[in-house]
């Protein structure tokens, strides 16, 4: 009776240790994907810093930005919106769709009664998961009727300083998900810095001329 008891508690401490390696094993797992995905992070913004000062336009930025993302985010579109202060709308210079970066396709958006306006306003991403079930402003119906029905948008901010938006859009409700974003969030500093420097040099060189 004593051996059999002392037989069932040693396959009972086996099994513990068992699944103890097993955790420990995933754990183990998931961090070298994150530090993976981190490695890839440090060579992406080293890669934004050296293009920009080769002279690096906002159009070729948002291509190399958004072909790394897609190798972590599925989308069917992405954009850059840039608050115009004197025209009191967000410009939308380029947009990225179907693998080619378009210039002046889109009207700018009033600065209200949009949900960028929102995102810029709060200083703080927003993912949708389904819009058709939850119209709130004024381009949603247009976004919808063009297919989109997911978007994550991000705000492109220094500190405080808020410059514009990145949108993302699919046409698959539910495609994108809060690790998407929580991935994501991570590479909006560099990127709004990009676009914070660019803009700078466009407004410098505006004034020099």
């Amino acid at each position: 009776m004593a051996q059999h008891e002392d037989a069932k508690k040693s396959r009972a401490k086996i099994e513990e240790l068992d699944r103890m390696l097993r955790e420990e094993k995933s754990r183990t797992e998931r961090m070298l994907v994150d530090l993976e995905i981190r490695t890839e992070q440090l060579s992406l913004v080293t890669g934004i810093i050296k293009k920009l000062i080769s002279g690096m336009q906002l159009d070729e930025l948002l291509n190399v930005f958004g072909k790394y993302v897609k190798t972590l985010c599925p989308y069917d579109r992405v954009d850059v919106s840039i608050f115009n202060s004197d025209t009191d709308h967000f410009d939308i210079p380029f947009v990225l769709e179907g693998g080619k970066v378009s210039r002046n396709v889109e009207y700018p958006r009033p600065y209200k009664s949009t949900v960028i306006h929102r995102v810029f306003e709060e200083n703080k991403p927003l993912l949708r998961t389904d819009i058709r079930k939850d119209f709130q402003y004024d381009t949603d119906k247009l976004f919808v009727r063009r297919g989109y029905t997911t978007e994550m948008i991000f705000p492109l901010a220094i500190g405080d300083q808020v410059v514009g938006t990145f949108d993302i859009a699919c046409y698959e409700p539910g495609r994108l998900t809060r690790r998407h974003m929580e991935i994501l969030e991570e590479l909006m500093p560099a990127f709004s810095l990009a676009v914070y420097f660019f803009l700078n040099q466009y407004r410098w060189e505006q004034k020099k001329s």
